[in-house]
């Protein structure tokens, strides 16, 4: 047994259970992977890392030439596919327990960190919880460390470096995040990580207040000094993307949109609604592209005023639109949202269908985005890659929407529940069994059908079905 680690003066004897434990595990044979992850404030960048340069397809001859790793929380593993070969990695809940696997993984260049907890309540104030979390090499299925942890784990990064961060469950008194770097263990009491580590070494995520009882602030840790730097208030409109802090502030005049790394920050006025004095939120983000809203009364009528920011150049458009004639918005809860070329997304309908419509302020133009639904109450725009959509159909008795009136809807339509892939530049319109995963290069999707999990080349059309079931992530 190793003596205790120790971090910035406090042992971590409450944490780790006995420094890096020996849980059981087979690191050669053969498939997938299948996770969980909860979020409970902001929003992190996707936990595959940089897109980089494309790994090309997915499927060649009926064979996979692309990786992905499976968790599959039933059997406690995660199974990796990859075209030198399958092999079985251990996501073990520490000790002997019985309860349901909670797996999250985060993926950067070689490495695969996982995470396996549970939770199990046992009274007011008196929860048995426990982690393994554990980092591979996944092109070899090599160990390189594990560590059990006395509380679980809600959110986990790992960078280029192997060095992985991650938010521990808050629990009075306990730490809120934890650093391993080359299998060391460090507590951080107050601080619960939203990203990985950055190359300046600075780490972004929440600060706990005194009492370690609630979130207070939002900024970045530095590695080397353990100082906080406070961004924003815990309780502001806040986002963590791509190791930036952006916030809102809505009841600036005019609202202001800042954008702040270690190096320094950027401002934007959002002009377009001085004066306004209605209430302001960031809608969605893609790319260089951010979208805000704000609820307006004209004459009785409820509307949006839509605006687009580009954060690299600073220029902002209005981006509210009327509907094609013949077109309406659809939904109760009417999603809109912005994709990578700085098109804006509208859920619209007619008589007998609804369609999401991408409408381009630039060029004053509309396109039709994906195949026609009908049977349907609501839409839903699941968050995607960049210029592929990931769009659901959500069917009767679903959502609070109620089931809409469809009249002579279109043969082609998908009817009722639905997924489907679509993409306006070059065409796409792709019916799936269940919700998708996309790769960062757009090449690859994967989506969970009878017998399997579909693997599709989306530029060719190749496609294959692993008899493996979990949720997938695409690796590196």
């Amino acid at each position: 047994m190793q003596p205790p680690v120790r971090a910035l003066g406090l042992p971590l004897a409450s944490l780790l259970a006995c420094g890096p434990a020996s849980l059981p595990g087979d690191t050669d044979g053969a498939t997938t992977s299948a996770g969980s992850d909860s979020s409970d404030g902001g929003e992190t960048a996707g936990t595959t890392g940089d897109p980089g340069e494309p790994a090309g397809g997915c499927v060649d001859d009926g064979a996979l030439t692309r990786s992905l790793a499976i968790l599959d929380a039933d059997a406690a593993v995660v199974r990796v596919a990859s075209p030198a070969g399958d092999r079985t990695l251990s996501a073990a809940l520490p000790g002997d327990v019985d309860a349901d696997a909670r797996i999250i993984a985060a993926t950067r260049g070689p490495y695969l960190a996982v995470a396996s907890s549970y939770t199990i309540y046992k009274g007011p104030g008196d929860l048995d919880e426990a982690a393994a979390v554990r980092l591979y090499e996944h092109e070899t299925g090599a160990l390189l460390w594990e560590h059990v942890l006395t509380r679980s784990v809600n959110q986990l990064y790992v960078d280029a470096q192997a060095r992985v961060t991650a938010e521990l469950d808050l629990r009075p008194g306990g730490p809120a995040g934890l650093t391993i770097i080359d299998g060391q263990a460090t507590a951080l009491p107050r601080f619960a990580p939203r990203g990985p580590i950055g190359p300046e070494g600075q780490i972004p995520g929440r600060r706990l207040d005194a009492a370690q009882e609630t979130y207070e602030a939002v900024g970045f840790y530095d590695l080397a000094t353990a100082a906080f730097t406070p961004v924003v208030a815990a309780t502001s409109q806040w986002w963590i993307l791509d190791g930036a802090i952006e916030h809102l502030d809505p009841e600036a005049s005019p609202p202001r949109f800042t954008v702040t790394r270690p190096g320094g920050a950027a401002v934007h006025e959002l002009t377009p609604y001085a004066d306004l004095g209605a209430w302001v939120w960031r809608e969605h983000s893609a790319g260089d592209f951010r979208l805000f809203a704000a609820d307006l009364d004209l004459d009785g009528n409820h509307a949006d005023l839509l605006v687009r920011l580009d954060v690299e150049s600073g220029a902002q458009v209005v981006a509210s639109s009327e509907p094609p004639p013949g077109l309406s918005r659809f939904d109760c809860y009417p999603e809109v949202r912005v994709d990578v070329e700085g098109r804006v997304l509208f859920e619209l309908r007619d008589a007998g269908s609804a369609r999401v419509h991408a409408w381009d302020p630039g060029q004053a133009s509309w396109s039709a985005l994906g195949q026609a639904m009908t049977g349907i109450e609501a839409i839903t725009l699941h968050p995607a890659s960049g210029r592929v959509q990931v769009i659901e159909g959500s069917g009767p008795n679903t959502t609070f929407c109620g089931l809409s009136e469809w009249i002579d809807p279109p043969a082609s339509a998908l009817v009722g529940a639905s997924f489907q892939l679509a993409r306006v530049e070059p065409p796409l319109a792709l019916a799936t069994a269940s919700a998708p995963t996309v790769t960062d290069d757009e090449r690859c999707a994967v989506w969970a059908e009878e017998g399997g999990l579909r693997i599709y080349d989306l530029e060719d059309g190749d496609a294959l079905t692993l008899p493996s079931s979990g949720a997938a992530l695409w690796l590196e």
